[in-house]
This record gives C-alpha cells, structure tokens and sequence, in this order.
C-alpha cells in the first residue's frame, strides 16, 4: 500500500514524463530518437570541460553536437552558458542559445531566469526577449518573479540598441492586468516602467497598493519615490520633484542617498546651486554619506557659476572621504575650466586624464594577451 507521499511523487513523476515528451518532440523530418547514452555521455564531457575551464573546448564540442541534431544535457549546457557571460563572452552565449531554441533543445528555468538577469545586465533588448521567448517556447507560463525580472531586463538593456522601455511598459501592462496578487518587487518594476515612459501619474497611483505590501516606510518605498522623483527631474518638472521630497518626510520615510542626490541635481538643474550646497550639507547633518554622484552633480552646478576654487575645495573634500572620481566628474571640472576661460587648466587636465587612461588600459591589454594564448593552448 503506497503511502499519501509516494503517490504524489508518482504523479508528480508521471506528470514530468508527460510534459517532457511533449517539450521534447521533434519536427517532421529530423531525427525521433536520441540514445539516453548520448545524453549521459555528452553530460560528463561537456560537464568535465567546463568544469575544468576548458571553455572554448566546451563551445565547440556543444556546436558539434548540435550539428549532428543531437539534444545537450540541460544542466551542463547552462552551467556553460552562464560561464561564458561571467566571462563577458556574451555574443557567444546568445549565439549558442539561438541554436538551442532552433534545434527544440530547452534549458532548465533556473537557468533561463539567471540568463534574463544578465542579459538585462550586459546584452541588447533582442538577448532579453531571446531569453524570454525561449522560455516562452517550452514553459509557456511565466512566475511573478521571471516576468518582473523581464521589466527589469528590457529597461537595463534600453540604451544597448532597440528602445526596450516601451516593451517594459506593455510588459507591466500584461502583468497588472493578469489577475494575479504582486509583491513589492512586482510593484516596484511596474513603478520604474511607468517612469520611463513618463506616466509618472499612473507610477504614483501604484504608491498605495505597495505601501500595503511593504509597510509604510519600508525600503521599496524609498525606492519607488526615488524613481518618480527622477522622472519629474527627467521631465525638468523641478517643482513636484521637491514637493515630492517633501512628502516622503512627511510620510516618515527616510531619504537615502540617492534621494538626496536626485533633489541636489534638481536644484542645479534648476539654477539654484546654494540650494544645492544646503543639499549636501544637508545630506551630512543626517548621516547620509555623499558620495561620487553627490560630488559630481555639485561640480558641474558650481561650474555654471565658474566657481573654480569651490570646485577645488569641493574636490579635495571627496578625495579625503576616500571617494574616487569619475569620468563624469572630470568632465563636469573640464566643462567648468573652459567656462571660466582657464584653457591651460582645460588642457592640463585633459592630458593628465589621457596618460590615467592608457595606464589603466595597459593591463587590460595585457590580460587579453594572456586569456587569448590560453585560449589557444585549450
């Protein structure tokens, strides 16, 4: 007699059989049967290659196999996956999994989920829904969180190609819409779609229903007024930007960092550096550390004012704090040396920035040297 647990697992198993014959059935005219042996086989090959970073051995024995019309092991092809975009060998990733999804070969949903992260991350908005649809073929149903986590992507990789903002938003759309209860994270994504297609009415809507899954001054909400606040910055609507600011406080929020830096650049772009200044001020009476953004966006407010030795003294208080500058930063201080006519200085700084650049690159090049012959002796 077989116990309540062992007859749920061997339905559960029954049940994985079937779908498994179904995701795995083949067009008319390729090749029925594939030998359970090739699986486990091609499994501690590739498995093996990977693990003992054979990468690009591993690529080719996966091309191989799929020319020969014969399926992957899942966990492995995805092991090597994730592999090559830790790497940064992207392309090749989206390469294999483009010949995956033509050749009926699904990976683990797992794996899919992670790839998603990281094609937001590094790939293009065409690597997001390559991902996604891949999923889309052989799962169908899509969780709460890999749909959130596509919003996330398509708005990452929005500036590497085709505008995926847009995308996001239909994307939120189809989530609101599908009847199901979201959690912060969910609401959140939907928050930041809303912004970046400047429906910042329809993002504050959603200010409520988060508040009553995350509490009233839980971090998403700091977050998602983070987020709005930026879209009326965006916008150059500097007035509800603050009045905005002003409302969290008076809900007992508490601004962080990146609130602080969205009101000081507000200020700036609105003209009004010594509201600015107070911001930073501000930001240190509460705790609140400054840092390379609170820095930078000064300097070019400070810049408009052609206040060269504020700018100075402004420097030198970030390089105490142990805070870097970047790009952004000596840009904004080159900017502030050509508007005060100091193209000495202008020049100076340019040449000290190339000689950083090549330094910093020296290495680079040199890792690529080694990494290629690596690669080779692979």
């Amino acid at each position: 007699m077989l116990s309540q647990q062992q007859r749920t697992l061997a339905y559960n198993l029954k049940l994985c059989s079937s779908c498994q014959s179904r995701i795995t059935a083949r067009p008319s005219g390729a090749s029925q049967y594939r030998s359970r042996s090739h699986v486990v086989d091609y499994a501690k090959g590739l498995g093996a290659l990977v693990t003992s970073n054979q990468i690009s051995k591993a690529v080719q024995l996966l091309e191989v196999w799929l020319d020969q019309d014969r399926r992957p092991h899942a966990l492995s092809t995805g092991d090597l996956l994730e592999v090559l975009c830790k790497q940064g060998r992207h392309e090749t990733a989206w390469h294999l999994l483009r010949r995956l999804s033509a050749s009926n070969n699904r990976l683990p949903l797992q794996v899919l989920h992670r790839l998603l992260k990281i094609a937001g991350q590094h790939g293009t908005v065409d690597n997001v829904l390559a991902v996604y649809n891949h999923q889309q073929q052989y799962y169908s149903f899509a969780s709460t969180a890999v749909q959130t986590t596509l919003i996330h992507a398509l708005l990452k990789a929005h500036a590497r190609g085709k505008p995926g903002n847009l995308l996001a938003y239909e994307a939120w759309q189809r989530l609101k819409g599908s009847g199901r209860q979201l959690d912060a994270q969910a609401l959140l994504a939907g928050v930041h779609a809303c912004v970046c297609v400047n429906r910042l009415s329809e993002a504050e809507t959603l200010l409520e229903p988060l508040k009553a899954v995350a509490g009233a001054v839980g971090r998403p909400m700091v977050s998602a007024y983070n987020l709005i606040m930026k879209g009326h910055l965006k916008a150059a609507n500097t007035n509800a930007a603050r009045k905005l600011f002003v409302a969290m406080k008076a809900k007992g929020l508490t601004p962080d960092a990146v609130t602080y830096n969205t009101l000081l650049a507000t200020f700036v772009s609105a003209g009004e550096v010594l509201r600015a200044k107070a911001v930073m001020d501000k930001m240190k009476r509460e705790a609140v550390q400054p840092d390379v953004w609170s820095y930078t966006a000064l300097t070019v407010g400070l810049g408009q004012q052609m206040s060269i030795k504020e700018i100075q003294t402004l420097l030198g208080d970030m390089v105490a704090a142990g805070i870097e500058p970047t790009e952004a930063t000596y840009t904004a201080l080159v900017d502030a040396y050509v508007s005060a006519g100091d193209m000495a200085a202008a020049h100076s700084l340019l040449e000290h920035l190339v000689a950083q650049q090549q330094q910093q690159q020296q290495p680079t090049k040199q890792q690529h040297q080694q990494r290629h012959k690596h690669q080779r002796q692979q």
